[in-house]
C-alpha cells in the first residue's frame, strides 16, 4: 500500500510538471517584440539604407526608417532629409532579427507643446 501511494504521488508530480509552461510574456507569445525609447544625437544618417544612428556617451544605436515611421521636427511631419548630424533625437521601435526598426523618430529638441490632456488643463486657469 505505501508503494502504491508513493507510485501514484510521483506520477502526479510528473505529470505535474510536464503540464506546468513557463510564464512568457503576452508580447512574446504574440511574436511581438517590446518597444523602447531611446534618445542621443544623430551621428549618422544613411539616406540609401534609409537609416539613423542616435549616439550617447555610452553607445550608439541605428534604426531602420520605414514607410511607417512617423518622423517629427519641431513638432510637425518631417522626413529623414531633415536629419542633420549632431542634433537631438528621439526614437521608438523594437528589435526585430537583430535590427531596431524605429516607429516614430523625433528629430531637434522636444517641443514645448501640452501633452495630450493637459491642453483642457491650462485653458481652465
Amino acid at each position: 500500500m505505501k508503494t502504491f501511494i508513493t507510485t501514484l504521488l510521483t506520477a502526479g508530480t510528473v505529470l505535474a510538471v510536464a503540464f506546468i509552461q513557463p510564464a512568457v510574456p503576452a508580447a512574446e507569445k504574440e511574436g511581438k517584440a517590446k518597444s523602447v525609447p531611446y534618445t542621443g544625437k544623430v551621428s549618422a544618417v544613411d539616406k540609401v539604407a534609409k537609416t539613423v544612428t542616435l549616439a550617447t556617451k555610452e553607445k550608439s544605436r541605428t534604426y531602420q526608417v520605414t514607410a511607417e515611421t512617423k518622423i517629427n521636427k519641431a513638432g510637425k511631419p518631417a522626413t529623414l532629409d531633415d536629419a542633420v548630424v549632431g542634433e537631438e533625437a528621439s526614437a521608438y521601435g523594437h528589435e526585430a532579427d537583430g535590427k531596431y526598426v524605429a516607429q516614430s523618430l523625433r528629430l531637434g529638441p522636444k517641443t514645448d507643446a501640452p501633452a495630450k490632456g493637459k491642453k483642457k488643463e491650462a485653458e481652465k486657469k
